[in-house]
C-alpha cells in the first residue's frame, strides 16, 4: 500500500483580509519568519518520509 500526502490548500481568507485577497491566497502570503503557509507544510510532508526516501 502507497502513502501519499495530500497538502490540501484553499479558502477565502476572510480572516486575514486585507493582507488576503484573490491574487494572493494566505497559503501563499510571506510570513514574518520567512517562508509561506504552503511552503512549511510541504516541508513538514517532506520530512514524514512515507517514500522511504533519506
Amino acid at each position: 500500500m502507497n502513502i501519499v500526502p495530500v497538502i490540501i490548500s484553499g479558502g477565502v481568507g476572510s480572516r486575514l483580509w486585507p493582507i488576503s485577497r484573490a491574487l494572493h491566497p494566505k497559503s501563499f502570503i510571506p510570513l514574518p519568519e520567512g517562508g509561506t503557509l504552503i511552503g512549511k507544510s510541504y516541508a513538514c510532508a517532506v520530512r514524514i518520509d512515507v517514500f522511504g526516501r533519506t
